[in-house]
């Protein structure tokens, strides 16, 4: 059984919570339907907020964020507030990729294990194993 199947849920279950504070500041939870079924899904993903815009990373090899790739928008719940935000996603500029996946990392080390991303003695991500996640993630851009 897939780990996150279990954590996901607890994890959304905090953010929507009045104790939300203790993982905001790391994670957003997207909320979109499924195409096919029309089900709705909600998934958390840490984020980097650089201005206006909050940028999150996945596996290209996940299968829900295809279910983003045709829409304008989407609604994630920021900080205890649920909001409708602007979405685009990247997935074939690997150099932006790569920078994206650096600025979140440094930010927030811990990302670099998710990523599979190794860090050198001073928690800055190396650059080779930079390279070779950033071709196995697509960037995720909202904007509030």
């Amino acid at each position: 059984m897939n780990l996150w199947r279990l954590i996901n849920p607890l994890v959304v279950l905090l953010l929507r919570s009045p104790m939300h504070f203790l993982a905001s500041n790391n994670q957003i939870f997207i909320t979109f339907k499924v195409r096919k079924t029309n089900r709705s899904f909600n998934i958390p993903v840490s984020y980097h907020q650089d201005g206006n815009e909050l940028i999150a990373l996945t596996l290209k090899k996940n299968l829900w964020w295809k279910n983003l790739k045709n829409l304008e928008s989407t609604m994630i719940r920021l900080k205890g507030k649920s909001l409708t935000v602007g979405l685009s996603i990247v997935e074939n500029d690997v150099e932006l990729v790569k920078q994206k996946m650096r600025e979140l990392i440094i930010e927030k080390p811990i990302d670099a294990f998710f990523a599979k991303v190794k860090l050198d003695q001073d928690k800055i991500p190396i650059e080779s194993s930079l390279v070779e996640a950033a071709n196995k993630h697509i960037v995720l851009k909202f904007n509030l």
